[in-house]
């Protein structure tokens, strides 16, 4: 069966084929304008898909890399003094790619935080906690109560350290930073801590597609995880 994430994927590709195939149309129509105009979509799109394919999968990008660099290496002459060059990065990314793949799992969207939030409403764990960039330990932890209200927390100074900010000159009502888009989300000051938590009522709590989602919009629209990003590695851990 499909994830949800595989099926956003899919119709995006299928998206960007209808791009690149009304582009084409353009171009031999010679409506230069609107081919223009396609192809600036296409590179939106392709953004996207970017994003998406690293969400679910965390050595993407890096698989990219090995695929120019394997493009670029089968261009050359035998004789190409260059191939031997190109043949040792190529070996390298491999072996970066390899690397990852035997580390630590990574959060994406397969069923981990499926299973990780039915534990919680099934009672065979009471906590855990999922790092969104581990360079920067910048976590959220999750809580489920005995009425079943799910906590979603994430510390104030935790956000602060990762941008570098001076926490005393910190412009909490600065519709850019981050604290204040979290807090636009739903997100709340927890009485007399620097923690910030979205509640989430989980009675009847069938799918995790709406936590998902919220989860996405921290990742990407509060945090911009994908700027740059293919470094960055998302772990899973139980607490209690």
């Amino acid at each position: 069966m499909k994830s949800d994430l595989d099926q956003i994927i899919e119709y995006f590709e299928s998206e960007k084929l209808a791009l690149k195939s009304s582009i084409k149309n353009y171009l031999i129509e010679n409506d230069f304008l609107y081919a223009h105009y396609h192809q600036e979509e296409l590179m939106r799109l392709e953004s996207k898909l970017a994003t998406l394919q690293y969400f679910k999968d965390p050595s993407y990008h890096k698989k990219q890399d090995l695929q120019r660099l394997k493009d670029v290496f089968e261009g050359f002459d035998d004789n190409n003094r260059l191939r031997i060059i190109y043949q040792r990065r190529i070996t390298e990314k491999e072996n970066e790619i390899r690397k990852d793949q035997l580390s630590a799992s990574y959060f994406n969207d397969a069923q981990i935080i499926d299973d990780a939030l039915f534990e919680l409403y099934e009672g065979r764990f009471k906590k855990f906690r999922l790092c969104l960039n581990k360079p920067s330990a910048l976590y959220l932890y999750f809580e489920l109560n005995v009425n079943n209200l799910l906590s979603i927390s994430i510390s104030s100074d935790a956000v602060l350290d990762m941008y570098g900010y001076d926490k005393e000159n910190y412009d909490d009502e600065d519709e850019e930073r981050e604290l204040f888009i979290l807090k636009k989300m739903g997100f709340e000051q927890s009485d007399g801590s620097d923690w910030i938590v979205y509640h989430i009522d989980m009675n009847d709590f069938k799918d995790a597609t709406a936590i998902k989602s919220i989860l996405a919009r921290i990742a990407f629209d509060v945090f911009s995880l994908t700027q740059g990003s293919q470094y960055l590695q998302s772990t899973l851990e139980y607490l209690a």
